[in-house]
């Protein structure tokens, strides 16, 4: 990852006192209401997190998806376990001392993925997500060895979303060369969707593509979400048209 620029980014976004909104702080300052951000959250996520859950996502920045993430949640049981790991050292500052509850300031830590990812035990998250990180990881392997750490670390489900594809790069990073804070961030890796099934789709883990129906979310037609299901169960439809049979 192109660690200098894009941690320093990050960090000056964290201290922007004229965004109003986490998301904003956290990239998203295009966008101004809170309740599309909301929608797109729930949107990616796609009914995957469940009440309880543990939650870990790499790229966490200021908390913006995890918190929204909880707000989701029933309110009889919103209570998530979250946790996450960013390259930005005063932004994990503030997770820390302000933003994260009590109970799971010690679950975020900075660092780089993939490196950071190797002290995480095996299967400890039950869904690990990562929002609008993978453009800016310069070397495909280094995309490659993410990913596989986030497949080791969790149970369920990995989200990789706000995926930048592969035919929308030239238009994507021409439009960056405009805005404020991305001047000095180096140009946004894309990726070919095959290239996903390609590397991950394959033993018992299961790879699907789509994207999301947010229809304010202005860059959904650029952008897609991975979602691979770790160790996706298989039943035999012969075996369930027998216990129906059974039963009437």
């Amino acid at each position: 990852m192109h660690a200098s620029a894009v941690s320093a980014a990050f960090d000056a976004l964290a201290r922007e006192a004229k965004f109003r909104h986490l998301h904003q702080m956290s990239g998203w300052v295009d966008l101004t209401d809170k309740q599309i951000w909301d929608d797109y959250v729930r949107d990616t996520v796609n009914g995957k997190v469940l009440p309880g859950d543990r939650v870990f996502e790499a790229g966490c920045g200021v908390l913006a998806f995890l918190r929204s993430l909880q707000e989701t949640m029933p309110l009889e049981s919103r209570k998530l376990t979250l946790g996450g790991v960013d390259g930005a050292p005063k932004t994990v500052e503030l997770v820390r001392n302000e933003l994260a509850a009590p109970e799971d300031k010690d679950n975020f830590y900075v660092g780089l993925v993939p490196d950071c990812l190797q002290s995480v035990p095996d299967n400890s998250w039950d869904v690990v997500v990562c929002n609008s990180v993978f453009q800016y990881i310069n070397d495909k392997e280094l995309a490659k060895k993410a990913v596989e750490q986030m497949i080791r670390i969790a149970k369920r489900w990995v989200i990789i979303a706000d995926v930048l594809d592969a035919k929308y790069h030239d238009v994507s990073n021409a439009r960056i060369k405009h805005l404020g804070w991305t001047k000095d961030v180096p140009e946004y890796r894309s990726y070919d969707k095959v290239w996903w099934e390609e590397n991950f789709d394959a033993g018992e883990n299961l790879v699907s593509i789509r994207h999301v129906e947010c229809q304010y979310y202005a860059r959904r037609k650029e952008r897609y979400v991975v979602y691979i299901e770790k160790n996706a169960p298989i039943t035999d439809a012969s075996a369930v048209m027998s216990r129906a049979g059974k039963g009437t």
